[in-house]
């Protein structure tokens, strides 16, 4: 019998214990949990333009005046720019609730129909999105922080497409 292997959501990081209360200091300090403070770290790398910016598992590509949105290997259908900023919108507004609150965007219709959920779980955020015709599902689990990168890269992406079709 053959066992599955589970996808890990997560990955733990060894550091010697004496790091871990300095690590803890300096996250109350600045007002953030430590993986806020990690996040913080990957931002200032990102805006000093050592690090691309990108979220991996999360693909996001303006071609043609069209957004698309690969989360996980699934793939939501092309989007236009206001709808790539209405995801975006729906993922930072998430992010800063402090309530359990949702949001949903649908696209297509019938059997063509495909829907996109954010919804505070928690202290994370978990996005949601399910292709009726094929009955695939995706779910993933973000931190706010992965959500306000999320939506600064679509919001880019939606930038990039809506130019194209300005240039057009």
């Amino acid at each position: 019998m053959t066992i599955p292997k589970r996808e890990r959501t997560t990955s733990t990081i060894v550091l010697p214990a004496e790091r871990i209360p300095q690590l803890r200091t300096f996250a109350e300090a600045e007002g953030i949990t430590i993986t806020g403070l990690i996040e913080r770290w990957i931002n200032a790398e990102i805006a000093a333009e050592r690090l691309p910016d990108i979220l991996p598992n999360f693909e996001v590509t303006a071609v043609e005046g069209r957004v698309w949105v690969t989360v996980k290997g699934f793939s939501f259908p092309t989007m236009t720019p206001a709808q790539a900023e209405q995801i975006a919108n729906a993922l930072l507004e998430i992010a800063e609730a402090k309530e359990t609150a949702s949001k949903k965007a649908v696209f297509g219709a019938g059997k063509d129909e495909i829907s996109f959920e954010v919804a505070r779980k928690g202290r994370g955020i978990l996005i949601s999105g399910e292709d009726v015709q094929t009955e695939r599902v995706m779910k993933a689990s973000l931190t706010p922080g992965m959500a306000r990168d999320l939506a600064r890269i679509i919001r880019n992406e939606a930038a990039r497409a809506a130019k194209h079709l300005i240039e057009e």
